[in-house]
């Protein structure tokens, strides 16, 4: 039975899974004084870790629309995770038009693929909030322990690929910086009050789906930066931090 003792712990639980987003914020330290000149390389390991949480999210999304068939999906199911899918990618492509793009200063421009990027950690986190709540409120109180330091953990490497993209920036608003993390950690608290509440598959596929157009639809132009370095060496480093990012994604994953 649900209890109100309940509801205040699994809101201070999801705060800490999803503000743990905020551990990956010394990584501007990298970039506070001068440009980075290995930024593609450390842009091409957020793409790996992005690449990884692409993965992850169909994970869990075919463990749902297969429903114990090895073979064939869930058509009704599979729609759910699609639609929105292709939805938010063609909202995102409507805000690349030029003359959307016009409206944009410089500094807007600066943080609109971060904010994108956070957007899509955002729904995510969401996803894993219902994950642990609902854990919670089925009283599997062991397996919420490993969902939520394996979140923390995951979280930490989630902030990573915000912040990557504003490596190459001298000047950055730490209140911005603050606002991206927010947006991509807060919604872990609504995920786990909605999971203990009332868990729905169809809202895992919503979300999913929303998340995996938008992380879909920065990958693209993150790796149109990264392979258009030159130098065949950095070009080696690019390939190996791609899979060094995936990898990390892994095993974070794994622990």
């Amino acid at each position: 039975m649900n209890t109100p003792g309940d509801m205040e712990t699994i809101i201070f639980l999801s705060i800490i899974m999803g503000f743990s987003i905020y551990l990956s914020w010394p990584i501007l330290k990298l970039n506070e004084n001068r440009k980075v000149e290995s930024y593609p390389v450390i842009l091409s390991i957020a793409t790996g870790i992005l690449l990884f949480i692409m993965s992850d999210i169909f994970s869990d999304v075919s463990s749902i629309i297969y429903n114990g068939n090895s073979f064939l999906a869930n058509m009704n199911l599979s729609l759910i995770f699609v639609f929105p899918l292709i939805f938010i990618f063609i909202f995102l492509l409507y805000f690349e038009r030029p003359i959307i793009i016009k409206k944009f200063n410089d500094r807007g421009l600066k943080y609109r693929l971060p904010l994108i990027i956070s957007l899509g950690m955002g729904l995510q986190n969401l996803t894993e909030g219902l994950i642990f709540g609902s854990s919670w409120r089925l009283g599997l109180i062991g397996l919420s322990d490993v969902i939520l330091i394996g979140f923390i953990l995951q979280n930490f490497t989630e902030g990573f690929p915000i912040v990557a993209p504003l490596l190459n920036f001298n000047r950055k608003d730490s209140k911005t910086i603050a606002l991206l993390y927010f947006i991509g950690g807060f919604p872990t608290v609504i995920g786990g009050v909605l999971g203990y509440s009332h868990y729905s598959e169809i809202y895992d596929l919503l979300f999913d789906g929303l998340a995996t157009g938008s992380i879909l639809f920065v990958i693209i132009p993150m790796m149109r930066i990264v392979f258009k370095e030159e130098d065949p060496s950095k070009q080696f480093l690019v390939y190996i931090g791609i899979i060094a990012g995936y990898l990390v994604g892994l095993i974070v994953n794994l622990i």
